[in-house]
């Protein structure tokens, strides 16, 4: 991700934030739509069919341009809603329905939502390219109902922002769009929002009172980051920065590339780590069996007595019945039966001779393996 240009776009939005805000622009009315729109459409879907495409209008007009502009997908299901109340109100009902955060249901409901929708208009309406549903207008329904836990996709919005802040995915488009992808971006730009907190000062002016009107808390940021989006290209937020638009197909494969790299390095991280884990503990259990101010038989130097346990380098200082000092390595001298430990003891200890023999090269293969992990964690 191109952090310095991401920035950039930061200040600038925080610079124009009075312009964007002002009487003519009056953006803030994102957050005032994302606060009526879930009331509004749960009284229109708890309402009897003969009222309901009376009910999804109200909705609709809270709704501002948001969804309609050059088309109009949510006026043309208000008009068929006229006509089948019953089938309009069992589109949303299932798309609304709980799919527990899965990406995957998430998808296939709103691929669900715009086949179903746009069979019903051309059954009504053959032929009325005004009047169907695409991925701006049902990830449209599904934001403005629960914007803490939805992004709203609009092409070349997004695909500007993309492009600017480097994200290489690919997310395609219509049949082949991959939501995961999308949410993927947003989530990484959000992750820097939430460190920023020039902008995030910026962000609590608007709940200041200034507006005179009540606004959706918006706790997760998502309808900041869109107002973001939306404010780059719409008012420019791009002037003088460089970047050249993404190919995203040809990156589709380094993506592939690096999402194996990044499972590999995962599996590493887990491989070594359960290993010294298993050291560490391997290690407890030796060191129980020595205590200082004791005495032990050493095979090679004899009854000695425990001066010291240094627990942090492995070592035993012992003194010899010829009163001489030595330093001894607590696990390789119990590996070599140099120094006696009870049996279940030497059993584990020999179990994991492998592992325990080789600490220094499994903590550095750690370290690097946390390290590619680091270099490719996005691609997870």
């Amino acid at each position: 991700m191109n952090k310095t240009n991401l920035y950039s776009i930061f200040d600038k939005y925080i610079e124009k934030f009075d312009l964007f805000n002002n009487d003519e622009h009056s953006e803030y009315y994102k957050w005032e739509i994302c606060c009526s729109f879930p009331s509004l459409m749960q009284a229109a879907l708890s309402s009897p069919d003969e009222l309901f495409a009376v009910e999804l209008s109200k909705v609709r007009k809270s709704t501002w341009n948001v969804i309609d502009n050059y088309t109009t997908p949510f006026y043309g299901l208000c008009k068929l809603a006229e006509t089948e109340p019953a089938a309009v109100k069992n589109l949303f009902l299932k798309f609304y329905s709980e799919d527990n955060g899965d990406i995957t249901v998430r998808q296939k409901k709103i691929n669900e939502f715009i086949k179903l929708s746009n069979k019903l208009t051309e059954k009504y309406y053959p032929g009325s390219y005004l009047y169907k549903n695409d991925l701006h207008s049902v990830t449209a329904y599904m934001f403005l109902n629960d914007p803490d836990n939805n992004y709203l996709f609009k092409a070349s919005h997004c695909n500007n922002f993309a492009d600017c802040i480097g994200f290489v995915e690919n997310w395609g488009s219509k049949d082949s769009f991959d939501l995961s992808v999308f949410y993927r971006m947003c989530n990484q730009v959000i992750e820097e929002i939430k460190h920023y907190q020039p902008l995030l000062e910026r962000n609590r002016l608007r709940y200041d009172g200034r507006f005179h009107t009540e606004l959706h808390p918006d706790n997760n940021l998502h309808i900041l980051l869109f107002d973001i989006i939306y404010c780059c290209t719409t008012y420019d937020l791009f002037d003088g920065m460089i970047f050249s638009k993404i190919n995203r197909s040809a990156n589709n494969n380094d993506r592939k590339i690096g999402q194996m790299r990044a499972l590999q390095a995962k599996a590493d991280v887990e491989k070594y780590q359960m290993q010294l884990s298993e050291i560490s503990e391997i290690k407890k259990a030796l060191y129980r069996e020595f205590a200082e101010n004791t005495t032990v038989v050493h095979k090679t130097y004899g009854n000695a007595y425990i001066k010291e346990i240094d627990s942090k380098r492995g070592l035993l200082t012992i003194i010899t019945e010829n009163n001489e000092e030595r330093k001894v390595g607590i696990v390789i001298s119990c590996l070599n039966g140099l120094l006696p430990v009870n049996s279940d003891v030497k059993t584990m200890l020999e179990s994991k001779s492998d592992i325990i023999t080789n600490e220094k090269i499994i903590e550095n293969k750690y370290k690097q393996a946390n390290s590619q992990l680091e270099l490719y964690s996005d691609q997870l």
